[in-house]
């Protein structure tokens, strides 16, 4: 509430020169995080607004709201910021007026001169005028006469100075002169955001790499504020999914209080490694619908430790046919058909996305495992080993196992390799390994990590077993290590 008997705001009128130096050294600002981006009219707006200065015709005020902070005094441009940078970009030769101008034909008056280039007068002693018309289609700012250049450097644009203001004042301000002008839903939302954290999410989108140049988005949602949108949301659906709010006001309500720096830094890394490694054949995918759901999704797959290639194989492999998979008598391409963001809807996603990641790459990692194994088969037992081959000793270890203790570190993951190549050599050789077997997991309860390594002992320990009688006859599995 402003104090009683405080000036509130001020009138005065610039010229659009005024302006332009102001832009361009930012005493007067165009960029408050929560004002929408500049560059929103299309063409025939942006050359309208020119030729109207041309023509010397009135344009509505523009709105300055000041604020004071420790740092000094800023000046930001919260209503006409299409205007002051369509008039700015148009003084440095940004571009050209087009031929769909509507009455294009300017008349303006200049002094005849004489050859010396003094004006001329007539008998009377009265300056000789001459009426000139100039056609501005086609024409930047320095394609046109002296006149017309003066012209639009002297025009008076009146600005209403909102002063003193607070963060909640100017948000106020910029929903109060949008209200008539279909400020989007977006450019609405972020009206309530903290300045604070609106700065951080519009750097983001700016200048981070992923939505200057990989994600799949429309031109208009770079600076409709679409992108920042998206990236409130990934905040929301990742930290505070319970909390989920479907209005943007309300998540920006909700974030004001309770998101974190490091949450945001992570946001950031997170990008920064997804980035580095992003195949055309998915960027496509990161539309301004969906990009929300994979940046959630990667933030819980970052959780796994894993190369973030593989977040990708994932992705492939979720458009190539993952998406109509049933999960729970659907798929997700019928959960997406429904445009909602409904807390119901996006938790059903969300967990459809990660259950489906999660069986992917415990595939993969299986499959990894298979092949490293048959490696290790092929360099130690027999180098002509073929997965089939593999199959079997596997089969036949799950037999040995079933007389032997399973609480036991033997049984480790980590030394399946050499258990497996034990009972591989075995197979190769015709030897039994039955009646040893039982006895090795008593008299031992623990293996070297070196799986190779962890083989020549117990083979050592197959032939001494042998010696003592066991296999009378049998060839020293030293013999062919």
């Amino acid at each position: 509430m402003g104090q009683i008997g405080l000036e509130k705001n001020k009138r005065e009128f610039h010229s659009t020169k005024y302006y332009v130096n102001a832009v361009k050294k930012e005493t007067v600002r165009t960029d408050h995080p929560q004002q929408r981006e500049s560059g929103q009219w299309p063409p025939e707006y942006r050359d309208g607004l020119i030729g109207t200065i041309l023509k010397n015709e009135d344009i509505p005020y523009i709105v300055i709201c000041e604020q004071v902070t420790e740092l000094g005094v800023d000046n930001y441009l919260i209503d006409g910021i299409q205007r002051v940078t369509t008039i700015y970009n148009y003084r440095l030769g940004a571009f050209k007026l087009g031929n769909k101008l509507e009455n294009p034909l300017i008349e303006y008056q200049v002094n005849r001169l004489d050859k010396k280039g003094k004006p001329m007068r007539d008998e009377s002693g009265n300056l000789i005028h001459d009426t000139i018309v100039c056609d501005i289609r086609g024409k930047g700012y320095r394609d046109l006469p002296e006149e017309l250049q003066e012209l639009f450097d002297e025009f008076q644009l009146m600005e209403v100075k909102h002063l003193n203001c607070s963060d909640d004042q100017i948000g106020y301000h910029l929903r109060r002169y949008n209200h008539a002008k279909k400020m989007g839903a977006s450019q609405n939302g972020i009206t309530y955001l903290d300045k604070n954290i609106a700065m951080q999410v519009k750097n983001i989108t700016s200048t981070h790499t992923f939505f200057k140049d990989l994600g799949n988005f429309k031109p208009a949602e770079r600076s409709n504020d679409t992108l920042n949108r998206v990236v409130l949301e990934s905040f929301m659906a990742a930290y505070f999914l319970d909390r989920w709010k479907s209005p943007l006001k309300d998540i920006c309500f909700f974030l004001n209080q309770n998101l974190k720096k490091e949450m945001i830094a992570t946001f950031q890394q997170e990008l920064d490694s997804i980035s580095e490694v992003m195949r055309e054949s998915v960027a496509e995918m990161f539309t301004s619908k969906n990009s929300f759901l994979w940046f959630v999704t990667y933030h819980k797959f970052c959780e796994t430790g894993m190369p973030s290639e593989r977040f990708m194989d994932f992705m492939e492999a979720f458009k190539k046919n993952l998406h109509r998979k049933e999960w729970h008598g659907k798929s997700f391409d019928d959960i997406n058909q429904v445009s909602t963001k409904k807390k119901s809807c996006i938790i059903e996603k969300l967990q459809l996305l990660e259950d489906f990641m999660k069986e992917f790459l415990a595939a993969a990692e299986r499959k990894g495992e298979k092949a490293g194994l048959l490696e290790f088969i092929k360099e130690n037992v027999n180098k002509e080993a073929v997965q089939e081959d593999l199959d079997l000793y596997q089969d036949m270890l799950e037999d040995l196992i079933l007389e032997v203790n399973n609480d036991t570190k033997l049984l480790d993951t980590e030394n399946r390799p050499s258990l497996t190549a034990l009972v591989g050599y075995a197979c190769e050789q015709d030897i039994d390994v039955d009646e040893w077997f039982v006895e090795y997991f008593k008299t031992h309860t623990t293996y070297k990590k070196d799986q190779k390594s962890n083989f020549r002992c117990m083979a050592e320990d197959l032939h001494k077993f042998i010696k003592k009688g066991e296999r009378n006859g049998r060839k020293s599995m030293v013999e062919y290590i």
